[in-house]
């Protein structure tokens, strides 16, 4: 299709290269119509859809962008963080994890700006990046623990502590097991904490049956998380 041939050309127009997103940028109702081809409420074809988050990679990753594009709404455009944390959650189907990739690292450049965190964080994006951080594909996972490294930030202000327990402890044992950002299997570790916490009586039995006390053990022994 032309459409999907177009937003290729673009991305690869975009790529690295500084002149071109800016030329987007300066060029009235682009930023608002490229983020309305990424909106899954809309009647794009997959294809389509595709390429527009892959240019949007690149124009979101000047600083300069991250609240702009989020605020493409009150241009006329769609609210994008929900779309974007809702195409990364696909991450598993074979048919949308290319889709998956592109949204996390646009997320991953959006998080440059404390407001997109907040947003994410409200919009409860913390399970969604941990389910993709365990993934086994690298783009995957590194785009994933990135974004979870950026939220981190926050931590002082106890948004990330609060939003851990949404996730399950299965999900925080395959983030131990499969992630290799020490920042991110520290977030693990404090999570199962946290959990086991709630309700000692019924959840240390469930944390020796998912193999936990071994992860943990190996966690321990691992000179890197020591060092951290």
């Amino acid at each position: 299709p032309i459409a999907t041939n177009a937003l290729a050309c673009l991305g690869n127009a975009l790529y690295f290269n500084e002149k071109n997103r800016r030329r987007l940028e300066d060029t009235p109702g682009a930023i608002p119509a490229l983020v309305k081809r990424v909106s899954r409420h809309g009647a794009e074809e997959p294809g389509i859809r595709e390429a527009a988050l892959r240019a949007l990679v690149s124009v979101c990753y000047p600083d300069r962008m991250a609240l702009r594009l989020t605020d493409a709404k009150s241009d006329g455009g769609e609210d994008l963080l929900p779309d974007l944390l809702h195409f990364a959650s696909h991450w598993e189907t074979s048919s949308a994890a290319q889709m998956a990739k592109y949204a996390l690292w646009c997320i991953v450049n959006l998080v440059a700006h404390d407001d997109n965190k907040h947003r994410l964080l409200s919009l409860n994006a913390v399970p969604v990046l941990v389910s993709a951080a365990a993934s086994n594909d690298p783009e995957t996972r590194d785009g994933a623990q990135a974004a979870l490294d950026a939220l981190s930030d926050l931590r002082p202000l106890d948004e990330l502590a609060r939003k851990k327990g949404a996730f399950s402890m299965q999900g925080l044992l395959d983030l131990l097991h499969r992630s290799d950002a020490v920042s991110t299997r520290k977030l693990a570790i404090e999570s199962i904490g946290e959990y086991l916490g709630m309700e000692p009586a019924a959840r240390q039995p469930e944390l020796a049956r998912a193999g936990g006390i071994q992860a943990l053990v190996q966690a321990c022994k691992d000179p890197a998380m020591v060092e951290e």
